[in-house]
C-alpha cells in the first residue's frame, strides 16, 4: 500500500526493500523527513510532485560508445526535470509552518544537473523524436517532402485512371516501398515490380516501373534522414554520459527522498499521527486497522507497565484482529511510518518482534494443530530476548484444555521471568486466572452484546472476557435442543469463574460508564466557570473603563466651567460687585466640585470591588515603614516594602519585581519583625501588561518560556486567573516546553487542553 503511493519506480523497489529500524535516534530522524513532508503537502503550496519516469538504462549509458534511444533520452530530461521540481519543493519553507529541515537536508543532496534535461528538450520531443525545426534534418525532411508529392501524383493517377483494376482507392507500404494493391486478374494491366501476393491471392502488390526510380530516392533520402537523427542521438547521449555519476546519484536520491513521500501520503489518505515514542510496551488510542479500511472498529489498549497482557473473550470477537494491529502498529513504526490512531498513543522499541498466529497444521511434516503451535513457539522461546515483542494467538489450544492451559500458563512464567513484552489471547480459565495471580500480567478482554448476541470489538482492560460459546453456536444456527443440552452440562458443572466474569464485566462496564459521564460533566462544569469567570471579569472591566471615561469628561468639564466662572468672577470685578452674586458663584463652583468628588469616590469603589476584598481589619494601625508586608489593592497580591519614595509612595517588592505604588492603594498586614521577607533583586521599569491569550507559535524555546515567564508574572499583579497559552501542533516542541515550565511552576492551579472547537492539543488553558 506505501509503495503504492511513490511517485518513482525506484522509490516503489525502495520501500519494499527497506528494513525496520532499531535505533531511537535514526528512527527520528527518519520520521523527521515524513513530517516536513506531511506539513508541506497538507500547506497552501500548490506545486506538487511529478510522477518520474523508470529508467533502466543507466548501465548502458555508462559503457562508452553506446547510443541512446529518442525515448529513453527524453525519458532521462524528464526525470532530471522532475527531480529539480521535487528539489524546489523541498526546499520551500512556509511561514507558521514547523519545519525541522530534515526533508531539504536531503533534497539538498540531489545533484544539479537541470542542463542536460534543458539541452535534450531542445533537440527533441518529449515522446522521444527529433523536433520538426532541427537544422541538420530541414534539408532532408524538405527533399522527403517533395518526394512525396512526386510519388502521390503518380498514384493517384494510377488509381483514378481504371479504377476498377485496384482492390482499394489508396497506395499501401511493402518493404518501405509504395505499392499499389491491384486485383489478381488484372496483373497483365500494370507493367513492375511484385513485391506481395495477399493470402487469398486475390491481391498483388505491385511497384510501376515509373515508381522505381522514386522509391529508390526516397530510400536514400530516408537513410540519410536516419544517420543524422542517429547522430543527433549519439551527441546528446555523449553529452548525457558527461553527468552519468551524477545522475546515477540523482536516481538513488530520488527513490530515498520518493520513499518518505509515500509515507507521508500514505499518513494522510489514511488520517495517521506521529506516535510518541517509549521504552517498551505500547499504548493505543483509537488504532484502526490499515487493512480494514472504512470497516475498522477503532481499538484502544493500554500495555504500558505490564509484561504480559492476555486478552480474552468471545470467538470473532476481535482478539486476533486487536493482537495483529498490535505487532502491525510496531512494524510501521519501526518503519518510520505514522499510525491510523488518535493522539496519545506511544509504541515501545523493539529488537524483534516474534509471532504464532494461525494454525501451523502440516500433512507433510505430519504436525497437528497443537504440534505445530508448539514447534513454532519452541523457536520462539529460544530466539527471543529482552528487547522483543512476542505475540501469541489461542495459546495452549488444540489439545487437552487442562495441560494445555498448564503449558499456557508455563510459558506466560518463562516470558515473564525474562521480561519479554508478551500479548496473548486464550479462551482458558486458568489462563485468565494468571492475570489475576501473577505480578506483571494483565487482564484485558474484547467485550460482548448479550442482547444482540454479537462482539463490539471494544477493549475492556483489567478484566477477563467470557467466551460465549454457547451463544455465538446458537446464532450461528446451531439447533436449540443441542444448545439446551449444552447449556444443562454447564448448569451441572462449575459455572463459578463464569459468573464471577460476568459480574466483573457488568461492573467495569457500569464503573466505565460513570467515570465517563463524570468526565464529560467536569469537562464541561470547568468550561462554564472558566467563561463565567472571564464574563465576570470582562464587564467589571468595561464597567470600570465606562467610569473613568465619564470622570474623565466630568473633570473636563469642570476645568472649563471654573475657567467659566473665574471669567465671570472677573467681568463682576471690573462692574458693581455685590455679595449676593459672589455667593452664587462660589455656590456654583463647591457644587461642581462636590459632584466630582462624588463621580471619583463612586470610581474607587468600583475598583476596590474589581481588584480586591478588603479583609485586613486589625492591621490599619501598622505604620509603613520598610519590611512591613503590605497587600495591594488592586490584585490583592502580597509584597514587602522595600524603600520609601515621594509623595507618600513606597517600592514594593513582589517576588523579583518591584513597583512604586501609593500608600493609599497599600495594606499593612505585617510589621518587619513578623516574619520578614527580604526583597529580591528583580527587574525594574516592569509595567507589561497581561493578556487573555498569549500566541507563541513561530517563537524559539527560549523566547515562548521568557515570554511565558513574563505572562505568568503580570497575570498574578492583575488578578488574571485564567488565561490560553497558543504553541500549535507541528512536531510538539513548544506543545511539550509549556507543559513542562507549568508542571514545575508553582504559580501554576492547574492546565488543560482547550476544546476541539476551540484549538485542542494546540492549545492549552491555565489556571493560576
Amino acid at each position: 500500500m506505501i509503495a503504492g503511493c511513490a511517485k518513482s519506480p525506484g522509490g516503489a523497489s525502495l520501500i519494499r526493500a527497506q528494513g525496520f529500524e532499531t535505533e531511537a535516534d535514526k528512527l527520528d530522524q527518519k520520521k523527521n523527513i515524513v513530517s516536513d513532508w506531511k506539513t508541506l503537502l497538507n500547506s497552501d503550496i500548490k506545486d506538487g510532485i511529478d510522477t518520474f519516469p523508470e529508467i533502466n538504462f543507466i548501465d548502458k549509458l555508462s559503457k562508452s560508445g553506446t547510443v541512446l534511444e529518442g525515448a529513453e533520452l527524453a525519458d532521462a530530461a524528464e526525470y532530471i526535470r522532475a527531480a529539480a521540481k521535487m528539489k524546489s519543493f523541498c526546499a520551500k519553507k512556509p511561514e507558521n509552518l514547523n519545519l525541522n529541515g530534515a526533508l531539504e537536508a536531503e533534497s539538498k543532496l540531489l545533484p544539479d544537473i537541470i542542463q542536460y534535461s534543458k539541452e535534450i528538450y531542445s533537440e527533441i520531443n518529449p515522446d522521444g523524436s527529433v523536433k520538426d525545426n532541427h537544422p541538420l534534418l530541414k534539408s532532408a525532411r524538405s527533399r522527403i517532402a517533395g518526394l512525396h508529392g512526386r510519388i502521390n501524383r503518380i498514384t493517384s493517377g494510377y488509381m483514378n485512371d481504371d479504377r476498377e483494376i485496384w482492390q482499394s482507392a489508396s497506395s499501401t507500404q511493402r518493404d518501405g516501398r509504395i505499392v499499389l494493391p491491384l486485383k489478381a486478374n488484372f496483373k497483365g494491366r500494370i507493367k513492375g515490380l511484385v513485391h506481395e501476393v495477399s493470402s487469398t491471392g486475390a491481391t498483388v502488390f505491385i511497384e510501376p516501373f515509373d515508381l522505381v526510380d522514386l522509391n529508390n530516392e526516397m530510400a536514400y533520402e530516408q537513410g540519410m534522414l536516419n544517420q543524422q537523427i542517429v547522430k543527433i542521438y549519439r551527441g546528446l547521449t555523449e553529452k548525457l554520459r558527461e553527468a552519468s555519476g551524477d545522475f546515477r546519484v540523482l536516481i538513488e536520491q530520488v527513490s530515498y527522498i520518493d520513499s518518505w513521500y509515500a509515507r507521508a501520503i500514505f499518513s494522510i489518505r489514511n488520517n495517521c499521527i506521529r506516535p510518541l515514542s517509549r521504552e517498551k510496551g505500547l499504548i493505543i488510542n483509537k488504532g484502526r486497522h490499515p487493512l480494514l479500511g472504512k470497516n475498522a472498529v477503532p481499538i484502544s489498549l493500554s500495555f504500558a507497565d505490564d509484561t504480559i497482557l492476555i486478552i480474552t473473550g468471545p470467538n470473532a470477537g476481535g482478539k486476533t484482529v486487536t493482537l495483529k494491529t498490535c505487532g502491525l502498529f510496531v512494524l510501521l513504526n519501526q518503519f518510520a511510518c505514522e499510525l491510523p490512531a488518535e493522539e496519545g498513543t506511544e509504541i515501545g522499541l523493539y529488537e524483534n518482534i516474534y509471532a504464532d498466529i494461525g494454525d501451523d497444521q502440516s500433512i507433510e511434516e505430519s504436525l497437528s494443530t497443537f504440534s505445530g503451535h508448539m514447534k513454532r513457539i519452541s523457536e520462539i522461546v529460544y530466539e527471543c530476548g529482552e528487547k522483543s515483542l512476542v505475540l501469541l494467538d489461542e495459546l495452549g489450544s488444540g489439545t487437552d484444555p487442562s495441560q494445555g492451559a498448564a503449558i499456557a500458563m508455563a510459558v506466560l512464567d518463562n516470558m515473564r521471568a525474562k521480561g519479554i513484552s508478551t500479548i496473548v489471547t486464550s479462551h482458558h480459565a486458568a489462563v485468565k486466572n494468571f492475570g489475576y495471580t501473577r505480578k506483571g500480567a494483565v487482564n484485558a478482554s474484547v467485550s460482548f452484546d448479550a442482547e444482540t448476541l454479537s462482539p463490539t470489538y471494544e477493549i475492556i482492560e483489567g478484566v477477563p472476557g467470557e467466551s460465549h460459546a454457547v451463544e455465538i453456536a446458537q446464532s450461528m444456527g446451531l439447533p436449540d435442543g443441542i444448545v439446551s443440552e449444552a447449556e444443562k452440562y454447564l448448569e451441572n458443572g462449575d459455572s463459578t469463574v463464569s459468573e464471577m466474569i460476568r459480574e466483573l464485566e457488568n461492573r467495569q462496564f457500569q464503573i466505565l460508564e460513570r467515570d465517563r459521564r463524570l468526565a464529560e460533566e467536569e469537562a464541561r462544569n470547568r468550561e462554564d466557570r472558566r467563561k463565567l469567570d472571564l464574563t465576570r471579569l470582562k464587564l467589571k472591566q468595561a464597567e470600570h473603563q465606562i467610569n473613568q471615561q465619564d470622570y474623565s469628561k466630568l473633570k473636563t468639564f469642570v476645568k472649563e466651567s471654573r475657567k467659566e466662572l473665574e471669567n465671570l468672577v472677573r467681568e463682576l470685578r471690573e462692574g458693581e460687585i455685590t455679595k449676593e452674586k459672589t455667593r452664587r458663584v462660589k455656590e456654583h463652583i463647591a457644587s461642581l466640585n462636590e459632584k466630582l468628588d462624588k463621580e471619583k469616590k463612586k470610581i474607587d469603589d468600583n475598583e476596590t470591588e474589581l481588584f480586591s476584598d478588603d479583609s485586613s481589619t486589625g492591621n490599619e494601625a501598622l505604620s509603613f515603614e520598610p519590611g512591613l508586608e503590605v497587600r495591594y489593592k488592586k490584585n490583592n497580591k502580597s509584597g514587602v516594602i522595600v524603600e520609601p519614595r515621594k509623595n507618600k509612595s513606597w517600592l514594593v517588592a513582589f517576588g523579583n519585581i518591584k513597583l512604586t505604588i501609593n500608600e493609599k492603594e497599600l495594606i499593612p498586614e505585617k510589621s518587619k519583625n513578623n516574619k520578614m521577607k527580604t526583597p529580591s533583586l528583580g527587574r525594574s521599569g516592569y509595567n507589561s501588561s497581561a493578556v487573555f491569550e498569549l500566541d507563541l507559535r513561530g517563537m524559539r524555546v527560549y523566547e515562548a518560556e521568557a515570554a511565558l515567564i513574563k505572562q505568568i508574572d503580570t497575570a498574578l499583579l492583575s488578578g488574571l486567573s485564567d488565561f490560553s497559552i497558543i504553541h500549535g501542533l507541528g512536531e510538539g516542541v513548544l506543545q511539550k516546553t509549556v507543559q513542562d515550565f507549568l508542571k514545575t511552576c508553582s504559580a501554576v492551579k492547574g492546565f488543560e487542553y482547550s476544546d476541539p472547537e476551540h484549538g485542542g492539543f494546540g492549545k492549552t488553558i491555565v489556571r493560576l
